[in-house]
């Protein structure tokens, strides 16, 4: 399903995050910028930092096309 070995392959790490962050990951994979998720999402750009590095750490994602193809593969854009 997923080309990189080092991304979290399995419907577990989805379930994983909480709703903010899936819906964090989904803007992210959009090709929101921070400052733009922080204004439509009613957070600052630190929270919106901050989920994004606990979305990393939690789909062992290291960029933003690691969390592209992530919510690409499981259909969330």
């Amino acid at each position: 399903m997923l080309n990189n070995t080092s991304l979290c392959k399995s419907v577990k790490c989805l379930t994983s995050l909480t709703p903010k962050e899936r819906e964090v990951l989904q803007l992210v994979a959009q090709g929101y910028m921070n400052k733009e998720i922080a204004v439509m999402t009613f957070n600052s750009v630190h929270t919106i930092s901050t989920h994004r590095k606990r979305i990393n750490q939690k789909l062992s994602a290291k960029n933003v096309s690691d969390i592209f193809q992530y919510a690409n593969s499981f259909g969330l854009i």
